[in-house]
């Protein structure tokens, strides 16, 4: 009896433990589809970045071989004003 009781907590720990996990991709891909932000009308989410360099295209145009719309953001760390 003791041995079933231990396998049924560890049961119980390992379908509670990918609770959390499950919560956090829902999250994940819920964010992932929030826009970044919208110009002329048009929702666009992040697809790309490196170093300063960061690309975003609107909805259906993820790959960035294909595009037809996109809007590159260069940021310049470095500039300030006087």
């Amino acid at each position: 009896m003791s041995f079933r009781l231990h396998i049924l907590q560890l049961l119980a720990l390992l379908a509670l433990a990918c609770i959390p996990l499950d919560a956090q991709e829902t999250h994940a891909t819920a964010a992932a589809a929030k826009p970044a932000f919208v110009f002329g009308g048009v929702s666009y989410l992040h697809r790309w970045s490196q170093n300063d360099q960061h690309e975003y295209t609107p909805g259906g145009q993820e790959d960035l071989q294909k595009w037809l719309d996109m809007i590159t953001m260069n940021v310049y760390p470095s500039a300030h004003d006087r």
